[in-house]
């Protein structure tokens, strides 16, 4: 008769890894970039964004980030860039010929707060 040994059940619980994930712009203009960042060091970003390194979506996205710590556990978090269109400027001018101290009138269209250059108010 064979006999049986109960070795009882070894379990480890192990923490999640931290994958609170952060922007450093959660909203962007067309061109402009972000920086994706998240604590653990072993994580991909969907979207070939690289954490800690700054890069320039182009349209706007959910990015979720896949950590796995020593133990081999997973985790994930995302977040959302919002990249917002830059606006239509028109620029216009009362004369596009003015004689030397004439004054002209320069103004914009369809937006609220300009600024010029060459000091022109």
């Amino acid at each position: 008769m064979a006999s049986t040994v109960d070795m009882g059940a070894y379990e480890t619980n192990y923490t999640l890894p931290n994958m609170a994930a952060n922007a450093t712009f959660s909203y962007i203009c067309a061109g402009g970039s972000t920086t994706l960042m998240v604590q653990e060091h072993h994580s991909i970003w969907t979207g070939g964004a690289i954490n800690d390194s700054p890069f320039s979506p182009t349209f706007t996205d959910t990015y979720t980030v896949t950590g796995t710590d020593a133990n081999g556990c997973v985790n994930t978090a995302s977040l959302t860039i919002t990249v917002n269109p830059l606006p239509i400027i028109t620029a216009g001018y009362s004369a596009n010929i003015v004689c030397l101290g004439s004054p002209v009138t320069l103004y914009g269209i369809r937006r609220k707060l300009y600024s010029w250059t060459h000091a022109v108010y």
